[in-house]
Formats: structure tokens, sequence, C-alpha cells
């Protein structure tokens, strides 16, 4: 990856160490946590061979199978080599495998490659029954023996601390404790392997944790006639089998749990009292079956061994009453809605935990736990399912009525749950709960009291369920891959199956089911396969030997043999089986009870078909007897009685036909297909099921039709609840929209949107409107009552993922999937008001508000009111979205729209909600973690974490109300409700609830009560639980500002010495003392005097930040000049402005004898993608660097450390690069003519990074290149309107061949890669179509050149972009193919062994925009567009066009991607954008991560550059002088910290950082705007609007802090200053107050720079004009008043210095204050101090600088010089210097202010345009100046930034000055705009009139 190597981490030891392990205690599942199981991550491991997943009996757990005669050659490797992740870090002492070997004597190994800290070298430690000895060869290999016994399920225990100590590979004096760390394991054939876990903890087979037990039902005390348990090294003592080490292991271990060593008899009491009490815990805790005392139960696997419960007397028992998680446990019953039993159920929990009354912790288990839970879940079970809405018709076709007892019951299936429905009262009876597959098929027996269910998927399992129970009593398991139908005999006897096996035959097993109610498993009375297609199987209702099926083109009847056998006779179908499905059949009499004497009556079998035909076969003869043409749609389904027949068909309709199908009686339209349909056992009602997820009852006594359900038919995507409708409304993959009534359960509203698929939806809290996010980013707001679209808003051009409404319904919040965030105003008609954009988005995103405040939103009308500083509280309104990256929330007021907190999670989030007391916020993780932060400081309290809250990902959360609860949906489909303080209540604060078949997409507690909580799965329906928990509590946990007192007597010291919360100052108290001295109205000041104004409090404003700047503008220039020119995007075209960029360094007048040094950058940032230039991006990632170009500079840079090494060659702009294929050498051409009129080509060595050649060719500039497969030629091509080829031999410099093409512009070339015969071919693409071969015979050099005439008619009026060889494909092609890109996002391909298009070069559409970059590697492609849209598809099978949109992974940039440059795999890359921006990507992770960031994407200046002074490591910029968004960097890197962005248009005048004792930075807009932002936070805090005179077209220019941070002054362009403070009000809440002195001057000029002196309270004040005058003031504060001052601090001398406080100056504080003028400066009058010049000349010499010779005549003074600045002199003894320069003149100028004379004119030889000054003896740069600091007396350092481009470092002193250094030539394009210097880093910072940010490092540099 590419960035900075941030983490630098050790391997071991160390806290960071530390901390990085605490995860894995107690242990480490390796195969959960690595994605070998459940999920089998594939692609993160490795697995090679016969390695297949099976279901292991013996303990009840699935495994992995390995095996193989080669055992090398079949294995799983944990992770995979060409994983991004290249050690799995674990660091536990123990590994422990479960293990089987099936076949005696075959070989086993596990390899274990182990980092040792301080050793180069792994060491790998080897077990296998291939070794007979402990051995170690080849110094990093240890051979450790294991046998196992054949055919038994083994623990096997390594202690690898043991067998590295034993290993002899280290010295004794080496301690390999806390050494090692697990790097990649290696498991081989021949082995079955159930986990691997890592753990610090010994375990023995009774203190194994619950997840490395195995599942069996015997007394633990017979464990080890079962299973084995072996230790690894066999060092073993030969009495107890445990070795010496572990033998002490687990005495401490016993020891710190108990507290102090037990004696032998208290062991073993202690061991049987385990033994008990695990047990107990398995029976309670997992909740397995509990039998009755004296009474015996069977195994769950048959084993037959008996067992006896040693818990008390405990009450008898429904084995209903416990739930198994396992869902393929046949122990799992159904769920019956039973108040009775639940009592009972809580009773048996009572009574456990008064009988387990001990607590004891031992290695992450508790054994013998005290079973009192949290006192909010004593309610047990605390949910209780109350309803499904769904109906899974997609999944299973099968509909049934119930025949037990004629009760009037429906069954059918939602997802993995069978439903038992009252149709008369819509109530739902009974839930059958267990499979974890959605269910395919189900029956019921005759008489009602079996059902059997059957669930999809291989070696599908099959469910016997008791209806009247509702419990699960048999389970098999069906050997096939696709199971289709279930079929129980009339007699109940036999169960038959049917489904496809592995060979895709159908497979036929018929089951005894006689003895499955005495606990017995089904046996298989008969078994057959066949080749003829089964849809259904039916037995007949005579005769439980026979059964009818159909199926594809076949009728077959089959008989069950006596031995096993079961054949089949065929139907003669004739000419009717010929393309023929029969679909479905049923029997004439069905279920019916039919006596034997009347078995002939049964005759009839009906078949239905595709075609809509009804077949009636013969029953006894076997034979077709008629056809009936029903209708020409597909027959789904078909019921018989004796009286009529049901069917149901692809055309909607239900027909009730006679049974001779002269005429239907009835019929009924339906939504969709009818797919399945039954006769009740009166045969008065039908009900049938459709597609659509409908159920509906046709009542035939009066021929009434009622829809009894409705569901949606695919994935539930979202979820919200409308509480004045009383209705959840969801969103579903099926394009609806739909709202159902909680008490009803009826559908009562639908939408539809087939073409734009709805995301989200979020409910108006009372108004009947609902809004829902859409795919295209359109957002839409729905009317319930009228039905239809009230508003539509497309504020987003992708996915809208996520939306809320206000609790007062004011306010909607819409989240793009780019991370974008659009506020709407529901109260005008939700119009948009505010948009908020992150740079980088999150991976989730999400939005949530707090709950319902007590006080309505209210607007602030009292001018005194600061919207920003209202106390935090219950009562205000908050709203959070996610943060950039997607690891941190950014929470908002809802009324002033500012930053209220910022939460850093530490980890990725998915979602989160506030807690109801609105000062928690509940955050939930991508690792499945919730973590609970206190809203008590901006950056959030840490409070509490829940982890491992699901297997998999949480998908939803919800709070209830009363803050008493916590729901949790997961990827496990478990529905889990918390105790909301869960950590607080160990260990049950929590009951999971199983019912789900897919992750629990959302769920929430219903607002009503919270009496019922609604889930939704993605595609098993709505389920509605009731809710049993305490809702009536209101749960006020105390916060965290509820535990600090905050004392409110007295000031502390912290206080005072805040700034912000001081007392009364010094002169403060002066200022009482004595009398106000006012000047009277006639007195008259001198000439440019003012008095300080007086002070008055700023109002502040509340104005909506919004992201002004115009990302679009990127291209506007360029697009206007690409359609002039008709040109792709991709094609330079010269189109910015020109620079003069000087090369060659200058010296100094004083310093020509002397050599000059050259200045190198530290760090350079930005990249160019603007004007066209492409390409200009190539990446080692083998080598670890890349090279791009910025402007005319090549940057190559390190992307582990970010070295750079800069190349200036160049005078203009660079438009492309290209690397050799042996990435030894870089060509770098120019875009344009240079100042010599030609555009060169530079190539350089990329090891020595040198220039080694450069040609000279084009004269307008260079468009492409390529370099030829041995990189001794060189390719390159002109840009528009120069057409010229030419081919280099780089051995020489020379063009050994050019061309003229005739093309209008040619775009891209390519070198065949497979050409490598004397010859060099190559092909170019460009507009029209143009599409040319190339090929030059090295040894004539002859070059020919062909054109493909047949270009396809389509691409002839586009323009290819971009060309590509892909490698060798396979059929049909068997070759390599040239991939061809065009303008318009399409793609086609060029067979060049046959010279033909693909597919006739039909168009493939692949990407919106321009394709410019076509990347083939690794049987994938990689294309990028002018969208900014990455995407890479496979070509496996030989497809060079992606065939699904689901094989193509895309990722998306911010701009057009104008190079792409891709690692061998195709897998990580780096991109570059027309922004300015480079991206590391990596398409594996679906990582897009920016990593380079322009200041600013087009060329346009950085005008300020701001060092901070209290926040060294940061640096405020802003972008241009057209610009208002201001951006933070960091000093070091220069990378991008945030982007404050502006509610104005009007550009940044100025920037004040905050200085050492102040706290707030300012940022001043030039309309008088002035936002105060706080740096530690990171957040605007208040914004004041200052009053300017707007008649004459005032803004503001330039201001300063005074050094104390309390004032600071603000200039104008009419002359006037604004003087101000910052004070703390009673609240301690921040305010500015502010006076204007203006009309003071003489002429109107405007303010440049100001500066104040050191104001204690004496002091000056320095101001800089646009006319190139300088003026300094100095206040009348003297004498009397200041001598009072003085006496002040010297009387509490004593306690100010105890205190550490100094009495501050405020001059706000101060009343009446004059200041003086003593100094004024004209730099224009002699500015080059001749002295023989007189009076005239220097008025004639003036005004030469400041007025235009064509207004001479008129002597308007027009000229001004906006870069005119001054600066007190940095050292603290020169107090009467200042330094200034005009940007006319090449001086600095050093003056004296007092005495009103001029001490030095230091020479430039360049034209200034910024400085930054700096105590040269702060430095102490030199040896002697170190040792003596005051041998040069006052120096400074100036650091000077030219209008070439350069920065001089000149070192000035009272006898001279001298130039130390320059950067070097080029390092510019244009002038230098801003200097500072920051000393906390020792770097010099500068900005360029091209938009570049750089650093120089001043010591580096300067000694």
């Amino acid at each position: 990856m590419i960035g900075n190597d941030r983490t630098k981490s050790t391997l071991l030891g160390g806290a960071s160490a530390t901390n990085a392990t605490l995860w894995q205690h107690p242990y480490v599942d390796v195969f959960k946590h690595f994605k070998i199981q459940p999920t089998s991550d594939w692609k993160a491991n490795k697995k090679q061979g016969d390695v297949a997943e099976i279901f292991a009996k013996e303990i009840g757990r699935k495994a992995l199978n390995i095996q193989g005669s080669i055992s090398a050659n079949n294995f799983v490797q944990i992770p995979h080599p060409s994983s991004l992740i290249k050690s799995i870090n674990l660091t536990g002492r123990y590994i422990y495998l479960e293990v089987k070997t099936t076949n005696q004597g075959s070989p086993f190994t596990f390899h274990f490659d182990f980092g040792i800290a301080d050793r180069a070298h792994n060491v790998r430690i080897s077990i296998s029954n291939l070794f007979k000895t402990f051995n170690t060869s080849n110094g990093f290999v240890v051979q450790v023996p294991l046998e196992l016994r054949t055919e038994r399920w083994t623990v096997v225990q390594v202690d690898f601390l043991d067998i590295l100590q034993r290993s002899q590979l280290f010295p004794q004096t080496y301690s390999c404790e806390g050494a090692h760390s697990l790097k990649s394991m290696l498991l081989c054939a021949n082995i079955q392997v159930r986990g691997v876990y890592t753990s610090d903890n010994a375990y023995d087979y009774i203190t194994l944790p619950s997840d490395m037990r195995f599942k069996f039902s015997f007394d633990l005390n017979k464990w080890e006639e079962h299973f084995d348990f072996t230790e690894v090294p066999a060092n073993l003592d030969n009495k107890t089998g445990k070795s010496q080490h572990q033998k002490s292991t687990l005495h401490q271990t016993s020891r710190a749990v108990k507290g102090e060593l037990e004696t032998d008899q208290q062991k073993r009491e202690r061991e049987e009292e385990r033994k008990r009490m695990s047990k107990e815990i398995d029976n309670l805790l997992n909740r397995q079956r509990i039998p009755v005392t004296e009474q015996t139960d069977e195994d769950e696997f048959g084993s037959g061994r008996k067992r006896q419960s040693k818990v008390g007397k405990l009450p008898d028992i429904n084995p209903d009453l416990f739930m198994e998680e396992q869902r393929n446990d046949p122990q799992v019953h159904g769920y019956i809605i039973d108040s009775q039993k639940r009592e009972q159920r809580k009773q048996i929990m009572n009574l456990a935990g008064l009988q387990s009354n001990k607590t004891d912790y031992v290695s992450g288990q508790y054994i013998g736990v005290d079973l009192k839970r949290s006192p909010k879940l004593n309610q047990d079970p605390i949910l209780e399912l109350r309803h499904i809405i769904g109906y899974s018709s997609d999944k299973c076709l099968n509909l049934k009525w119930s025949r037990f007892q004629n009760e009037n019951v429906v069954i059918f299936t939602s997802g993995g749950t069978l439903i038992a429905m009252d149709v008369d009262s819509n109530n739902q009876k009974r839930f059958f709960f267990g499979h974890s597959a959605p269910i395919c098929c189900f029956d019921i027996n005759a008489n009602g009291a079996l059902l059997a269910s059957a669930q999809e998927g291989k070696n599908s399992i099959i469910r016997i369920w008791e209806y009247q129970t509702g419990r699960c009593i048999s389970m098999v398991t069906m050997p096939v891959i696709n199971l289709k139908c279930l079929a129980f005999s009339y007699d109940g006897k036999y169960l038959a199956s049917v489904g496809k096996d592995s060979h895709n035959k159908e497979m036929i097993i018929v089951w005894d089911i006689t003895r499955i109610s005495q606990g017995q498993k089904p046996e298989i009375v008969a078994k057959q396969t066949s080749d003829f297609n089964i849809l259904q199987l039916k037995f007949s209702p005579i005769d439980s030997s026979r059964m009818a099926s159909c199926g594809k083109e076949n009728i077959r009847f089959w008989r069950i043999k006596d031995n096993g056998s079961i054949r089949g006779s065929a139907i003669v179908l004739n000419h009717h089986a010929r393309n023929t499905i029969f679909t479905c059949l049923d029997y004439e009499y069905g279920f019916r009870s039919v006596d034997p004497k009347e078995n002939e009556s049964l005759k009839r079998v009906f078949v239905g078909s595709k075609h809509g035909m009804v077949f009636q076969i013969n029953y006894h003869t076997e034979s077709l007897d008629a056809t009936y043409q029903t209708n020409d749609s597909a027959i789904f389904s078909i019921a018989v009685n004796e009286a009529f027949c049901v069917t149901g068909s692809e055309d909607t309709y239900l027909r009730v036909w006679p049974l001779d199908f002269s005429e239907f009686f009835m019929e009924a339209k339906h939504e969709g297909t009818v797919c399945s349909v039954d006769i009740s056992t009166d045969g008065l009602k039908v009900v049938c099921g459709t597609l659509y997820g409908s159920l509906g009852i046709l009542d035939k006594s009066n021929q009434k039709y009622r829809t009894l359900l409705r569901s949606h038919t695919q994935q539930i995507l979202n979820m919200d609840f409308h509480h004045g409708k009383r209705c959840v409304i969801t969103v579903s993959s099926d394009k609806t929209i739909r709202l159902w009534d909680i008490e009803t359960y009826d559908q009562v509203y639908e939408f539809s949107s087939p073409i734009d698929q709805a995301l989200t939806v979020a409910a108006h809290p009372y108004l009947p409107l609902f809004s829902c996010g859409f795919e295209s980013g359109v957002m839409r707001v729905f009317d319930i009552e009228r039905t239809c679209v009230a508003d539509e808003f497309s504020q987003f051009n992708n996915h809208l993922q996520k939306l809320a409404y206000s609790p007062s319904g004011d306010l909607l919040v819409t989240c793009c999937v780019d991370g974008g965030v659009a506020i709407h105003n529901p109260k005008r008609q939700h119009m948009p008001i505010k948009m908020m954009h992150l740079e980088f988005p999150p991976q989730f995103v999400h939005v949530a508000f707090s709950t319902q405040a007590q006080n309505q939103r209210q607007d602030f009308h009292d001018e005194n009111q600061d919207p920003n500083n209202y106390q935090d509280g219950q009562n205000e309104c908050k709203f959070a979205v996610m943060g950039e990256y997607g690891n941190n929330v950014n929470i908002y007021d809802a009324n002033s729209f500012f930053v209220k907190h910022q939460i850093q999670a530490g980890s990725l989030l998915r979602q989160f909600a506030f807690a109801n007391n609105n000062r928690d916020i509940v955050l939930v993780t991508t690792d499945c973690k919730i973590k609970t932060f206190s809203l008590a400081k901006y950056e959030g309290i840490f409070l509490r974490e829940i982890g491992t809250v699901h297997r998999g990902n949480i998908m939803s959360m919800n709070i209830s109300s009363n803050s008493g609860y916590l729901i949790t949906g997961g990827e496990d489909c478990m529905v889990k409700v918390w105790d909301y303080e869960a950590s607080k209540t160990v260990p049950f604060f929590f009951q999971s609830f199983i019912g789900h078949t897919y992750p629990v997409k959302s769920l929430m507690f219903c607002p009503l009560d919270n009496g019922l909580v609604v889930s939704a799965g993605e595609r098993d329906g709505i389920y509605l639980w009731s809710f049993y928990g305490d809702i009536k509590t209101q749960f006020a946990h105390q916060s965290i500002e509820d535990k600090i007192q905050i004392q409110k007597s007295g000031t502390t010291l912290s206080d005072l010495q805040n700034p912000l919360f001081r007392g009364q100052s010094v002169l403060e108290r002066l200022r009482t003392t004595r009398k106000e001295t006012k000047i009277s109205k006639g007195e008259q000041l001198q000439d440019d005097c003012f008095i300080l104004p007086s002070f008055k409090q700023a109002v502040p404003v509340d104005l909506q930040q919004q992201d002004l700047e115009q990302t679009q503008e990127t291209s506007q220039l360029y697009i206007k000049t690409r359609k002039e020119r008709n040109l792709t995007y991709n094609h330079y075209a010269n189109c910015t402005n020109q620079y003069d960029i000087d090369l060659q360094p200058h010296l100094l007048l004083d310093e020509e004898d002397k050599k000059e040094k050259l200045v190198e950058p530290t760090i350079l940032n930005g990249y160019d993608g603007f004007g066209g230039v492409h390409d200009n991006l190539v990446w080692d990632s083998s080598a670890g660097w890349m090279a791009y170009t910025l402007h005319n500079k090549v940057i190559f840079e390190n992307t582990k450390s970010r070295e750079q090494t800069v190349i200036t060659d160049s005078t203009t702009q660079l438009s492309t690069l290209v690397l050799s294929n042996d990435r030894k050498l870089l060509a770098v051409s120019e875009g344009r003519p240079n100042k010599s009129g030609n555009s060169f080509i530079f190539v350089y060595d990329t090891h020595e990074r040198r220039q080694v050649q450069k040609l000279t060719f084009h004269q307008r500039g260079v468009q492409t290149m390529a370099f030829s497969n041995d990189s001794k030629y060189l390719i390159s091509i002109g840009v528009q309107g120069e057409n010229t080829l030419a081919i280099w031999d780089l051995s020489q410099g020379l063009v050994i061949k050019s061309s003229l093409i005739r093309h209008y512009a040619i775009n891209c070339v390519k070198v065949d890669p497979y050409i490598d015969d004397g010859h060099l071919q190559f092909i170019t693409v460009g507009n029209q179509g143009v599409f040319s071969f190339w090929r030059l015979d090295l040894g004539s050099s002859q070059l020919q050149t062909y054109d493909v005439e047949d270009v396809p008619l389509e691409f002839q009026q586009t323009y290819f972009t971009a060309a590509c060889y892909t490698q060798f494909l396979g059929p049909p092609f068997n070759t390599y193919v040239i991939m061809l890109s065009a303008n318009d996002g399409s793609m086609t391909a060029y067979d060049q062994k046959i010279n033909q298009f693909v597919d006739y070069g039909i168009k493939k559409w692949c990407i919106s925009g321009e394709i410019g970059h076509i990347r083939s590697n690794n049987n994938s492609i990689v294309i990028a567009s002018s969208t900014g849209t990455i995407a890479r598809y496979g070509t496996h099978n030989g497809q060079v066009f992606p065939q699904d949109s689901k094989q193509v992974q895309v990722l998306k940039a911010d701009s057009s991607v104008i190079s792409l440059a891709m690692d061998d795999l195709n897998n990580e890359g780096v991109a570059g954008t027309s922004n300015g921006s480079l991206y590391y990507l990596n398409f594996n992770e679906k990582l897009l991560i920016r990593i380079v960031s322009k200041a600013y994407h087009l060329q346009k200046e950085v005008s300020i550059l701001r060092v901070c002074e209290k926040n060294p490591n940061l640096v405020l910029s802003n972008c241009s002088e057209t610009g208002s968004t201001v951006k933070l960097w960091t000093t070091t890197t220069i990378d991008q910290v945030m982007k404050f962005n502006s509610p104005t248009q009007s550009p940044v005048a100025f920037i004040l950082p905050s200085v050492n004792t102040a706290k707030f930075t300012l940022i001043g807009h030039q309309s008088g705007l002035l936002r105060l932002i706080d740096l530690e936070t990171l957040k605007v805090e208040s914004t004041f609007q200052l009053k300017i005179d707007t008649a004459q077209s005032e803004v503001l220019t330039a201001a300063v802090f005074n050094p104390n941070g309390v004032n600071f002054a603000i200039g104008t362009t009419l002359g006037a200053i604004f003087f101000g403070s910052l004070k703390a009000d009673g609240q301690g809440k921040p305010k500015l107050v502010l006076g204007k002195a203006e009309n003071f001057l003489k002429t109107q000029n405007s303010i440049t720079s100001l500066q104040f002196s050191v104001f204690d309270p004496i002091g000056s004040f320095l101001v800089a004009f646009d006319n190139g005058s300088i003026k300094t003031w100095q206040s009348s504060i003297k004498n009397e008043q200041f001598m009072k001052l003085m006496e002040i601090q010297q009387q509490s001398n004593g306690q100010l210095a105890t205190s550490g406080l100094v009495p501050e100056f405020d001059m706000s504080d101060c009343g009446y204050q004059q200041f003086d003028l003593i100094d004024s400066f004209d730099m224009f009058e002699n500015p080059h101090g001749l002295d023989e010049l007189g009076e005239e000349d220097k008025a004639q010499l003036k005004l030469l600088y400041t007025v235009s010779f064509d207004q001479f005549q008129y002597g308007q003074q027009n000229k001004k010089y906006k870069e005119c600045e001054a600066r007190f002199a940095p050292g603290k003894s020169s107090v009467d210097i200042y330094y200034a320069f005009v940007s006319s003149l090449q001086y600095i100028y050093v003056r004296n202010y007092a005495q009103n004379t001029i001490v030095k004119r230091v020479s430039l030889l360049h034209f200034p345009t910024s400085f930054a000054l700096v105590d040269y003896n702060s430095l102490l740069i030199s040896e002697d100046e170190i040792n003596n600091p005051r041998l040069g007396g006052e120096q400074a350092l100036a650091c000077v930034g030219t209008k070439e481009g350069k920065i001089l470092i000149i070192k000035i002193a009272s006898t001279g000055y001298t130039k130390l250094a320059e950067t070097k030539g080029g390092l510019s394009l244009g002038a230098i705009t801003a200097v500072d210097v920051s000393l906390h880093s020792d770097k010099i910072l500068a900005a360029t009139q091209s938009g570049e940010i750089f650093t120089v490092d001043i010591l580096t540099n300067v000694q």
C-alpha cells in the first residue's frame, strides 16, 4: 500500500504490542476469525486439492476433510500467499487442534511458521505422524512427532513455548516467552479438522470454552471414552499423563481462581463439582433437552447411551421450552405462544440459579455460575413472536390446509419458518423454527399430525415436526444438491423425497418413519436414481407402495419393492410428451377417507403442464385417457377432490373446474402467477398463493375472494414507522414501497417505482407523508392519503442511501452513498437549504436525530443571543452523520448546523443512534461491537463497549424510548435484546431469538408504546414480536455531566490562566481609579493621527456554511478549448498561462565572489491534472517508488517514506511521461513550446534520478509516447496541430525515422508486446475512428503503415481514446486481442489474428464518460473514464467484455481519471485525477484512498499561507484570490486535514492563526465577515459581520494579532482600521468588541499589511499601503498612567510570579488613547538611495512607479501594489527597526523609524512578492554562534519569495547582509505568492502562483 508507514509497530514488546494482543484473550477461533468457516473466504485463504466441508456426526459440528495421496498437494493454508494479509499475528502460547484421522497409517502434517523477535528468519514447527523423534534441522525447522488414534476425535494441545525452548535454536539466555508470533499455518492431508484455536490458557477437556467443545449428550465423566486429549510435545508424566509444565500451569490457574492452594481431596471434590455444574450449564445455558430425574433419553445422534440428570427436583418440562440456537440440531423445536409454558421455563431458571450459587470464572468459561441476570431481563422470554408478514412463494411452491381436527388453518412458509395461520381470525397459531436455510418444500400427512419440511442447499436437511406441539421430533439429511419435493404416504408409514444428486440424476429416497415417535431415526427402505426429470411426486391414497411423478417430458408410476428398489413405468404420451414439462399432479380424491371396498372408485390422476393442458391418467391401467386445454399459459399447481378441480396458472388466474373440464365454475384474477393451490377438507374453501407474494382464500359457498396476506417478493431494504397512520413502511428490491397496518397486519398502501429503485425510507413524524431515497440520487416525498408523489429533488447523482426526519418534523436530512449530505425544510415543500460533502467518503452512511426535545426549535431573534454558544442539554435537537473515512461521527446542531461533536470510534462504523436522554450516542462498528459515548465533550467520552454482539455483522440496532433496552439484528439471523447498560450486568445481559432465515436488515421498537418490536429480514418478511420488558419505567441513566461537580464559588488558578475566563486586569483596575481625559471637540489633532475609537460588542450572525468551491471549474477552460479543437479529454491542449521560469542562480551584489548553495525542497505538494495533461504517473510497485509531474517538474517519491526528488529541467508544462519495460528509463515530454521554440523530451535514469538524454524534434508539444519492448527505442507523437511521429534511437539520442500523420489528432500509441523479430510494431488510435498499424524494420529503417479500413460505421463517428493489448485469451480467440475505447464510454476489440473486429465491432458500453485508460493483466481488465469511474472485470472463458454488471467492480474518484498505474495483478494501483489528486486503489479491499491532494485544483495562486503559532504542526491556506474556502494542512507532510467551507462567496482577505496565548483563529472575508475558529475542536465558534462602507466599495484587506493574542487590527481599502479585542462574557462565552478608526488620513490608500509591536502598553503600530508608503504610529499612553501601571506590576510581582500570571494589556480597557504619527516612509522617493538626485529628479522617479504612462497627462495615480509589506524586526532589542518591500523594487529596506532614516538596502536582483522574518539568533545555526550566541549581535533571517518563483534566504545583520541560499530554478511555476516560517519544525513554507505548496528545511540548507 502506498503512503506513509505511520504505524510502525514492533512484533513484540511494549505497551502498543500488549494492547494489540488484548483482543486475542481468552482465545481466538482461527477458522472463524479468518473466515474459513462458516463463510469460506478462499480469497484470503488458500485451499488446494481434495478439501471439502463435511458434517461430523460424532461431535455434531462441521469440519474440513483434507484428503489426498500426496499430502503436499492437498492442504489448507492460512493466510493466502497472495493476500494483503501477510501474517495472522497470533501470539497465544497454545494451539488447540480438533482433528480426526480416518485411515490407519495415512500421513498427515501441520506446519506452523513463527516470527521471532530479533531474529531475521522465521521458525517453522512441523507436526506429523511421519516423524519418529523430536528433531531440529536447517537451523529453523523443528520436527515434532504426533500419533493419533484412528476414527477418534482428538483435541491436540500444542505448547509452542515449550517446543521452542527445547529446539535449541536459541541461546540459553534467550527467553522465547512473549517473543513469538504465529504468521501462517498449513494443514496438509490426510486429516479431518473441526477447528484451530490459539490461547494463553491451558485447558483440559473439562474447562474447554463452549466454542471449543464437541456436542454430545452423554455424561461429562464419559468424555474420555469417546474422545482423546493429547499434549504436544509428548514428554509426559507416566502416572498422570500430563506434562510437568501443564500440571504447573493448571495448578497456578486453579490457585488464581480460588485464591489459595488446595489439597488433593479438595481438588477431587472441586473436579466433581465442576463436572456436575458443567453438565447443568450445558443443559440450561446451551438450552439442550433436560430429562426429568430418574428418566432416560437417547443420544440425539443416535448412540443409544443413557444419561441421567443430576439437577435436583425439577418440575416436569416440555422439551420445547428451550430453543436451540444451532438450527441444524434435531432438538430444535417449534415456537408455541403459551404463557403457561413461559412461566414454567422461568421457574426452572430460577430453581437452577438457587442450586448453583457459586461463581467461578476459569479460562474464558463460566463454571457453576450464578444464573441471576439483569433485573430488566428477568422476564424470560422477553420477546414472543406474534405475527410474520411474509410468504416465500419463490422458494417453496407448497401451500397446505391443516388436516388436524378440522381446524381452519393454512400452512405456508416464510424463509426457513413454517407458519400455521387461522384464516378466520388471521392469527398465526404456530411457528416451526429450526431450518438454517429457506424451506424449499414441505408436506403434511393425512391426519395432520406430522409435518415434514426440507431446506434448500446441498445435503438438504429434512425435519419432521409434531404439528400439535410444534416440536421437531426427527431430522435426516438428503444427500442431494437440490431437493425438490416431499410426500407422506396416506397411512403415515413412509416419507418420500426427491432431488438431484451430484451426477445430476434424480434420486428418490423413501424413509420409514413409523418409529420416530419413539426417538429413533428414520430408516431408508428404498432408494432409486433416475434419468427422468421429476418435479413432483405423490403417494397413492390407497396404496402406500405406489407413487406417481411428473416432470420434463414424462409421467411415471413407481412401485416400492421389498428388496429396497423402486421400479418405475412410464405413461405412453406419444406426441404430447415432446417439449412438454409436466408441472404438477393430484389424485382424484386426494386424502379423503376412502373405504378399501371403494378402491375401484379411484380411477384418475390429473397432471398439469406448461402449455396449459390437463392430462387425465387412468390409475389402474396407467394409460392416458384424455387431455383438456384449460388455457394457453403454464399450470403451476393443481388440486382435486371428488367434486371439482382447481388450477393455478401463469396467466394469474385461479380457476375451479368440473372434473370433465367442460367450463370453469369460477375464476379469480391475481396480481401475479398463481403458483400454489389447495382445497380444504370440507371442500368449501380454496387457498392459493401467487409469485407476487400474496395468499388468498376463495369461498365456494358464497363465491367471495379474500386476500389473506401480502408480502414483498424480494429483499427488504429499509423500514420505518409512521406515527399518524400507525403503520410500518418498507421498501424492497421488488421495486415497491408498502405500508402495513400493525394491528390487522394488512397491506394498506402500495407505491411502485419500476424504473428507479427505492433504497431507504423515512416517515414524517405527524403529517401523512414519507420520503424515499432512490438509486438515481433522487429524493421523493410521497403523500399517503392522495397516493401520489408530492415533491421530488435531485441533489445527488449517486445512490441516496439514508434519510431521516427530525422529531419535530422541521428538518429532513438525506445522505448519499458518497458521504454527501443534503438538508431539506419540510415546512417549505422540502426545499433544500444546505449541502455538505465529504472529501473522503465513508464505507457506510447513516443519519440519526436526537429524540424529541421538550422545547421546539426556535429562531434566535435576540441580537445578543449567540447561536454558537447555547448550553448543551436535553432540550436541544441534534443530528449525526457519518464523517470522513467512516470511522467517526459528526454531530450537528439542528438549528445552526454547526458541528457540536466529532466522535472518533477507532474502527469503521455501520450505523449509530442517540440514546433517549440526548446525552449518549451508541455506535455500531463493522467489527461487531457496540460502543457508547457520552456527549459531555466535543470529542465524546467513551462509556462502555459490547464485543462480539453477533456472529457476523450487526445489521440493525434500536433503543427503547425509556433507554432501558437495546435490540440488535445480525448477519447471523438472530434478534437479541440487551440491557442498555449491558456491560454492568454480565453474564446474562441479553436474550437471543431465532426465527429469521436471512440477515435482519432492519428492526425497531414500535414508537407508540414499545410493547411491539418489528424486525425485517432480507427475504423472509416482517416479524412482529410482543415485548414483555419494562416499558413503563424511565431509566434515567446518570450522565457524565451529572457526575462532575462544578464549583461555582471563586475562581481557580487554571481559570485565571485562561484568557477567556480571567478576572479584572490591572488596566481595568487602573481605569476605575482615574478619570478619563477626553479631547474637546474644538481641539485639533495632528495630521494623520487618530484616537482609539470606542469599542462596541459585535453581534454574532447566523449563516449557513456552504461549499462554494466549484469543483466543475476544473475543466471549464479546458472543455472550451477541447470543443473548439474537437479533442478528447486526454489530449493535451495549450490553454494555461505561460510563466517565466528562471533556472539560473543569481548572486547578490555583495556576494559575487561567493559560492551559492541551491536549496532542495523537503516536500512539494500537488499533482498536475489540468489542461489535458495525461498519463503523467508511473508506479514501480516492486521497488516502492512512483513518479509524476507537477506543471514543469518531475517528482520521484518513495511510497513508504515520502522522500522526494524534484527535477526541474523544464520551463513549461509537461504533458505526459512513460516508463520503459525494464523500469530503468523514464521519458518525460513537454506539452507546449518552451522559450527556445521547441518541445523537449527528457529521458531520466530512474535509479540515479538524473537526466541521460534531452531530445529535440517536436515544436508544438508531445501528446503520447511509448518505449520499445527492449527499451532501446522511443516513439513520440506530437499534439494536434503538429501531428508528427518520431522514432528515436536512445543510444544515440537521434531520430531514426519520422513521419507526418495525416489524421486530425492521435490520442494514444501502443507497442505490440508480442513482436520481437527485428521489427518494431505499434498501433495508433485517434479521432474519427482512426486506427492504424505501424511497422519499422530496424535493419533497413523502412517504416510501413496500414490504416484499418473496416472500422465499424458507428465507431467512425466517435473518437478512439485508448488502446491496450490483452494477455493470451482462450477459446474462442486462442490469441491476444487489441482493446479499443471511445469517447462515448464504449469499447470494442480487434482480433489481429484474423484482422477483424470482435462481434463485428458492435459497441459495448462499459462505463459512463470517455474511457481514457485500459490495463490488461492477470485475466482481468481495468478501465478508467472522464467521470472518475475506475472499473475492473475478469476475462475468463475468453470474454473480453463484462457479461453482467455483477462481474464489474467499480471505484469512484473525485474527477476525471487522467493517469492510471496498476500492479501486475491488476489489483492495486495509483490513479491521478484532473482535480490534482493521487489515489491509492485496491479492488480486493474496495479501497480508494487519497494520498496526494493539491492545494487548489486549478493553476491559481495560493494567496495566503499562515503557520499556526499555537499549534505549529498546522498550516492554514486560502485556495486562491477568488476563493472563500480555507484549508488546514500538516506542516511536515502537507497533508490536508480540514476544509472550512464558507457561508459567503466573498474572497478571504486574511487569516489570523491563534498565537501562543490566544485560543481562536480569525478568518476575515473582504465583505466584512469574520469567522472565529477553534483549531482544537476544528469547528467554527462564532460569525460576526463588520460594518463597512459598501457605497465606496470598501473591503477588508489585511489584519494582525497583537503578540498577547487579545487585541487585533484589521485594515480596509479606504485606509480605515478596525481595532478589536477578544473578551469573555459572564458565562464564559467568547465575544468580540470592535472599534473603527477612519478618515484620519489625507489620502485613502488601501492597507496591505499591519503589525503591532509588543504593546505592554507602550509600543508602535506599523501600517503599509498599496502606494508604497509605510507609516508608523505610537501610543500616547505615557508618563503618569504608564508609571502607575508599572507600580502595580512591581507591587504584585511576587504574587504574579508565583501564580504564573502576567498583567495583560487590553486596548478596549484603556479609555482615551491617542496614536501619534512618528514616521512616514515612501519607498518610491529615491528608492536607490542616490545622493546626487535633486528633489525634481526624485519626483520624476516616483512618477515612474506610481503613475501609468497613458494617464500621466491627467495625473491619475492608478498604480497599486498589493505586494507591499512591512514587518518589525524579530529581535528583542531592535525595537526601532522594521523591514519593508514593494513588489516593483528589488530591495528590502531596513529602516529606523525612531530616527526616520534608512539603515540598509538589501539588493535582491529579483522582484519580491512576499517575505517572512525570523530572529537568526534563535536558530543558533553555526557552531560559533552556538558557543557564543551574541557573536553576531541582532540579526534577522529573511525568507523572500520572488516573482521569478524562487525563495531567497538572506541573513541581515547590523554589519551587512549575506545571501545564504536560494531555491533552485523551476521549483515554482510562476511567482511565490506566500511565505511563512515554522520555527517549531524549522521549515520554510511557500505557496506559488500555480497552486503549489512546498516546504524547505532551514537548518539543513542554511548551515
